[in-house]
């Protein structure tokens, strides 16, 4: 039967249900549950039960992406989003030329097929040339990304390392710049490994004051996860703070990883009593 929307909404309750199990760290469950959404639709409904392996992607459940992505590109030769997920899988297992076959076959399906993930393709292309010492590609790869999608926190990382390899720190360093004084309040945090990118080519005070104009954000409520970010935030800054509950605040370990990032600067800088105090603080409030 034509069910139309009553049946994508039984493939969205399976996508809950695979979302759980492995919540539940029941990895082979959430499996068949995917590959039984797979085997049991077609048409339409088949290109929304695809979207499940997004599940296992994201758990970086690699074995089964690739298992399930094998599925369907058994029917589906050119299914562009099965290639480029199997691809990123097989990256992420060492199979890099098994990983760019993939990608490349995933660049020749039309446009229109692949463009909600076009960034991705070039993003993950742009990290699998950078881990084989191909800097200038991996340039060219993650500037296209950057392109569809000029917010994208990976390609802004690889570009930078790419860069770096290439021995153009000053290209390197504008480019880290430009990501943490841009980047939405919504993610920033997570640039912290960006500060420890310009301490190992000694830029340290360059990380400081980056690190320093974020803190600032995060101690203003610029950045998600409430009181306890804003308390290691102020910390960071100097701040004695009483301790707070840091349970529940999915930023705290961005929000740490910016503080150790400030911390290793002051080190570089050869400030030594200004680290340990900003870290005696940090513990205070944490």
């Amino acid at each position: 039967r034509d069910l139309g929307d009553t049946r994508r909404s039984v493939i969205a309750l399976a996508q809950s249900r695979t979302r759980a199990l492995y919540g539940l760290r029941r990895p082979a469950e959430a499996r068949e549950t995917i590959r039984r959404c797979l085997v049991a639709t077609v048409g339409r409904d088949f290109d929304a039960a695809v979207e499940l392996l997004f599940e296992a992607h994201y758990r970086n459940d690699w074995e089964a992406v690739i298992e399930l992505a094998d599925l369907v590109l058994g029917r589906v030769p050119e299914h562009a989003y099965c290639l480029w997920v199997r691809g990123a899988a097989r990256g992420k297992h060492g199979d890099l030329d098994e990983a760019f076959s993939d990608l490349r076959a995933c660049l020749d399906t039309p446009y229109h097929a692949r463009k909600r993930f076009a960034d991705a393709v070039h993003d993950t292309l742009a990290d699998l040339h950078l881990r084989r010492g191909e800097y200038e590609e991996a340039v060219e790869q993650a500037d296209l990304a950057l392109a569809v999608a000029p917010d994208k926190a990976g390609s802004t990382e690889t570009k930078a390392r790419a860069l770096l390899g290439l021995g153009r720190v000053d290209e390197a360093e504008e480019v880290i710049r430009w990501c943490m004084e841009t980047a939405p309040s919504a993610w920033f945090l997570n640039q912290s490994y960006l500060l420890n990118l310009l301490c190992n080519t000694g830029r340290h005070g360059t990380a400081l004051q980056l690190a320093d104009q974020m803190l600032e954000r995060a101690a203003q409520g610029g950045a998600a996860g409430g009181a306890a970010v804003v308390n290691i935030a102020r910390a960071a800054q100097g701040k004695v703070l009483p301790p707070h509950d840091l349970q529940l605040e999915e930023q705290r370990g961005p929000m740490l990883a910016l503080a150790q990032a400030r911390i290793r600067a002051l080190f570089g800088l050869n400030r030594g009593e200004q680290a340990l105090s900003t870290l005696a603080h940090v513990l205070q409030a944490t």
